[in-house]
């Protein structure tokens, strides 16, 4: 999800972004990636764990 993102930050030129994504962006790693990169991330969650 990040790296999509990241480039649609780029493209708008906006330097926070809110993003939805399917169950398989659930991994609670991902999301503080994102936060980290200025993306808000909205992922309904199952467990908490990474499907990798």
């Amino acid at each position: 999800m990040t790296s999509v993102a990241t480039d649609v930050k780029k493209d708008y030129g906006v330097n926070i972004l809110e993003a939805t994504a399917d169950k398989g962006y659930e991994c609670p790693a991902n999301h503080a990636e994102a936060l980290a990169s200025g993306i808000v991330p909205n992922v309904i969650q199952r467990n908490g764990s990474c499907i990798e």
